[in-house]
């Protein structure tokens, strides 16, 4: 099994935490409409209500993935294979591929980091997408989701609810770290411009 340490990528130094750690992530997938989606990227960053504190990034094997059922949708992968799609690609072939089990084991521990007093809400682009998605896979591969159901928020619906507080992207569209990044990056300047506590 690979080392979780070698998946991990850690900003040195970290500030200090102020308030709750939530987490953010989001994943790439050759499938879309599939509830097991073959995956091929996870990134996550920790975060607070200002400072982002630590990444997590790894590339997922997709043979590996089908292995356990996985599935891959052809319209997506044509998706993928598309111009606009060329940086996303080229960053993921500057990482290792890991398999399925390896990757998901190595995220759960590093949330768990975290420990439960200190640990937030499970934040994605679509709660019902992600987070949804994320968790049948555990299921399917026998692994404990790092997340109680009480702490899964929708950062789709806190940036619906506030249109008007600008928007920056950080980063490689549909890079899975980076759109973590941007969207932690967004919900903090969401709530702070409307004073939400995070």
């Amino acid at each position: 099994m690979t080392d979780a340490a070698a998946i991990m990528t850690a900003i040195a130094d970290p500030a200090p935490v102020l308030g709750k750690v939530h987490v953010m992530h989001d994943f790439e997938s050759w499938a879309l409409q599939s509830t097991k989606p073959c995956l091929i990227s996870l990134g996550a960053v920790k975060f607070d209500k200002s400072t982002i504190i630590d990444r997590f990034h790894v590339r997922i094997d997709p043979e590996d993935c089908q292995r356990y059922g996985l599935e891959i949708e052809a319209a997506t992968v044509k998706w993928w294979m598309h111009n606009d799609r060329q940086a996303a690609r080229d960053q993921l072939d500057t990482m290792g591929e890991v398999d399925i089990y390896s990757a998901l084991a190595a995220y759960a521990e590093w949330v768990n980091q975290t420990g439960p007093d200190q640990l937030g809400s499970a934040w994605s682009n679509g709660s019902n997408f992600d987070n949804a998605r994320l968790k049948e896979i555990y299921r399917i591969l026998r692994l404990d989701w790092p997340f109680d159901y009480k702490q899964e928020e929708c950062y789709r619906t806190m940036k619906n609810r506030f249109p008007d507080v600008p928007f920056s992207r950080i980063g490689v569209h549909h890079g899975a770290l980076d759109d973590a990044h941007t969207q932690a990056a967004h919900l903090q300047l969401i709530c702070a411009s409307n004073l939400i506590e995070l």
